[in-house]
């Protein structure tokens, strides 16, 4: 069986406290943004290319929410979480609340016309992705996730590979 590696926390941006002290320094223009990856890893597919991390607390995630277009690969990861009002979106979502580790906790599909997940201690983020997200990636509670700069996910994705064929090296009975 394939040995699954963790990787560091140091120097990893998918925590929750790392991207809220960087999303809330950053300047509120585009230009500023900062955007992630989201790799399921648990399920060995990306999830989105083009996620932009937003201060939950910064008082502007309903403008953001709005702005979001329904296109494949988009989104916006909410830290620290937040309760998005139905009023505030333009087309379905689909929710995808997360632990401080990354690790999905919940996912709501077709958010305004589903309800929302209750929340407890335990969500630190919030995924808010266009509809049919979850379904096409087979997005479970318990996935974990990597959020990680595009740059960075580069070096994440070659970690796993060379783990697993490190593996495979160790389970061939030829070697």
């Amino acid at each position: 069986m394939a040995e699954i590696r963790q990787f560091p926390r140091t120097g990893f941006p998918a925590t929750r406290q790392n991207v809220a002290l960087k999303v809330a320094s950053a300047e509120p223009s585009a230009a500023s943004a900062k955007i992630y990856c989201v790799y399921n890893q648990s399920r060995e597919r990306f999830v989105a290319t083009s996620v932009e991390a937003v201060d939950a607390s910064s008082g502007s995630p309903e403008a953001r929410l709005r702005n979001l277009e329904p296109r494949a690969g988009t989104g916006l990861w909410f830290c620290p979480c937040l309760e998005i009002p139905p009023s505030s979106i333009r087309f379905p979502l689909d929710l995808i609340y997360l632990d401080s580790d990354c690790a999905v906790v919940a996912t709501v599909e077709s958010f305004p016309l589903a309800s929302p997940a209750v929340l407890d201690k335990t969500t630190g983020s919030l995924l808010a992705l266009p509809a049919n997200t979850v379904a096409d990636g087979e997005i479970q509670a318990g996935d974990r996730l990597i959020l990680s700069a595009p740059e960075e996910m580069m070096g994440h994705l070659q970690s796993m590979k060379d783990a697993k064929a490190h593996a495979h090296v160790k389970l061939s009975p030829f070697s």
